[in-house]
């Protein structure tokens, strides 16, 4: 019998999204660490704070994190990021394909007002340009009738696009049962990105030239052009938020074959409207989880991510709903007649903040959940409202 810990956890960072997932084994030795985002918003003294606290509080320092999944490029879910590489040492970076559009992370900055943040993001993507393993696009119309090969992230081309919906392990040897990472980039098309290029590079500086790649790196320059640069934004009907990259993290074999596991699970939550803090003790074997970022989870988006996991999606027990809470990126109808399941057997939680200005979470999404008899929990910048599982896994084999 082999024994396994999973301490999945979202930290209290207020609007924004931190989230790290720790196995050891059963001598409590760390077999691997595994972060998806690491930011918050920068609106908030508080926020940011918490954001640093958290960093610090995450791991050892100098442990060593397997794996960072970044889902997209804002800056509330990526500022913390140069101080979790400087805490920790960062085997490989998942993220959706960037390097040859990285002038999209300086334009960025001046979008959301976060220009020193995201040229700093830019940076630090180029210092670690060994690390990057890039997720190639995924395709709505793709065919689901062929499975994707599995890969050993620790020894992957970093000059490879790794294929939407590829199975991830991290190659280590004492990870030996049934666990993965499916990675399902949805970021723009390429003839989008471009169309938003042609937009910026129109824009005139005070010499009459126009502004070009080198000084849009330029945080001087591009704050100046802060206006400019939300109109490119916009006459190109561009939207960062339905970019983000869904990960799924969970077993890769069906739960029927989970004859030979024991599986328990303790949560501590806080509640949405409720700000409760308590321990919810059950068994499942239902645990895997389903990382969003900020993804438009509408119908075409959430039959091609359950497509993509079609033969393991029932596994999924966890649930982070898009975009702290928005009721733009996320319906329950949509969600259960894609992935056909009922969220009444799936724990749902939103990151956001307590006085945030968007009014997140919704409503909306809030009593849709209540009414479809989802468990429905909220991170914010409350250290009380962490979301904390454990799952205890006991694999027996077969003599």
């Amino acid at each position: 019998m082999t024994e396994f810990n999973l301490v999945r956890t979202a930290l209290p960072v207020g609007q924004g999204a931190f989230y790290c997932e720790r196995f050891t084994d059963d001598t409590t030795k760390v077999v691997h660490n595994i972060v998806y985002d690491c930011g918050a918003c920068d609106n908030s003294k508080n926020e940011t704070h918490e954001l640093s606290s958290e960093i610090k509080g995450l791991l050892k320092k100098g442990d060593t994190i397997d794996i960072l999944f970044i889902s997209h490029f804002d800056a509330d879910h990526v500022n913390g990021i140069e101080q979790l590489a400087t805490r920790y040492n960062i085997n490989k970076i998942v993220l959706p394909e960037i390097t040859k559009n990285l002038w999209y992370i300086y334009a960025l900055g001046a979008y959301c007002s976060q220009f020193t943040v995201m040229a700093n993001f830019a940076n630090f993507l180029n210092s670690h340009s060994k690390q990057l393993v890039e997720v190639g696009p995924a395709s709505e119309e793709d065919s689901f009738e062929l499975e994707r090969d599995e890969i050993d992230i620790t020894d992957y081309n970093s000059n490879k696009i790794l294929p939407s919906g590829t199975k991830i392990r991290t190659g280590k040897k004492t990870n030996p049962f049934f666990w993965c990472y499916i990675p399902m980039n949805y970021t723009k098309p390429q003839t989008e990105l471009d169309a938003l290029k042609a937009n910026l590079f129109n824009i005139k500086l005070p010499n009459g030239q126009n502004l070009t790649e080198e000084e849009i790196k330029d945080a001087s320059i591009v704050g100046k052009l802060a206006n400019e640069i939300k109109d490119a934004f916009t006459k190109s009907k561009f939207t960062t938020n339905s970019t983000s990259m869904v990960v799924y993290s969970g077993p890769s074999i069906a739960k029927v074959n989970f004859d030979h596991s024991s599986l328990y699970a303790r949560i501590r939550f806080h509640k949405i409207w409720n700000p409760l803090c308590y321990y919810y003790p059950y068994w499942s074997d239902s645990t895997a989880c389903l990382y969003t970022g900020d993804a438009v989870l509408n119908s075409k988006r959430c039959n091609s991510i359950s497509g993509y996991i079609r033969r393991i999606k029932d596994n999924i027990g966890i649930l982070q709903i898009p975009h702290h809470g928005s009721k733009s990126n996320f319906s329950v109808d949509n969600f259960e007649n894609a992935f056909k399941l009922e969220l009444d057997d799936i724990f749902c939680f939103a990151s956001y903040g307590i006085n945030n200005r968007y009014r997140h979470p919704s409503s909306k999404v809030v009593t849709d959940l209540m009414l479809h008899g989802a468990e429905r929990y909220g991170v914010t910048e409350e250290k009380d409202s962490q979301f904390y599982e454990h799952v205890r896994i006991s694999i027996y084999c077969r003599s």
